[in-house]
């Protein structure tokens, strides 16, 4: 987005913001924008409860570009992706390293997201995936995480309880980043005998998977279609 902005023959200037998850956060990210005259905001967020602060935005003339997982009423305009292919493609792959590595079996943790509807069903994609690429990956936890922290706590969670885990599969980058450290320091090194993948493609994300350790996937994928709201 700064690259393309750089191009425009009229300047755009754009300020950059990470709530990291945190609803409060995000909401108060945006209520600023609101007050300091901003033209547009281009969100990734948490959407449930965001439709009052939405109707705030355009009221005073504010456009608002909403890129989160699910749509949310009264945006300018929603880009919303096929959430379960975006998660059955990481599924897929390392269903396909466990079936050329581990012989096709496999104890599995999943880092989920279980209370936003859209990435409720990227995460069941993952375990599509999985399961119908690779019947003899078997599946012994799920544990919702949603940020670099609670992946990494959770990753180390289920490790310790299921010391046989050989692939973590997070619906996220975050989560999935998370998952990488805690591996690492369970001693889990080996990318022949133990697999992390992801499904966003940011940045964080590719340069772990990168390293040419364990965090073998990091699934980047494009935006399927628009729905534009008034």
């Amino acid at each position: 987005m700064q690259s393309e902005a750089a191009h425009l023959d009229t300047p755009l200037h754009l300020v950059l913001v990470e709530a990291q998850g945190d609803f409060l956060r995000q909401t108060i990210d945006i209520e600023l924008f609101i007050a300091q005259g901003f033209g547009g905001v281009f969100m990734f967020v948490l959407p449930n409860g965001m439709e009052q602060i939405v109707a705030r935005a355009r009221a005073k003339g504010v456009c608002v570009f909403n890129h989160s997982a699910m749509a949310i009423t009264g945006c300018s305009q929603n880009i919303v992706l096929d959430q379960h292919a975006a998660g059955y493609q990481v599924g897929s792959y390392a269903a396909r390293w466990i079936n050329q590595k581990l012989g096709g079996k496999a104890e599995v943790g999943i880092l989920a997201n279980l209370t936003d509807s859209q990435l409720v069903v990227r995460t069941q994609g993952l375990k599509d995936g999985l399961q119908q690429n690779c019947p003899g990956a078997t599946i012994v936890g799920e544990v919702e995480a949603n940020t670099v922290d609670t992946g990494a706590a959770a990753a180390a969670n289920l490790l310790q309880a299921h010391p046989n885990i050989a692939v973590l599969l997070a619906f996220g980058d975050d989560p999935g980043v998370g998952a990488y450290t805690a591996t690492l320091e369970a001693g889990r090194r080996d990318r022949n005998r133990f697999f992390v993948g992801s499904a966003d493609g940011t940045r964080l994300g590719m340069e772990k998977v990168a390293e040419a350790g364990v965090y073998q996937c990091c699934a980047f994928f494009f935006f399927s279609f628009s729905a534009t709201q008034a």
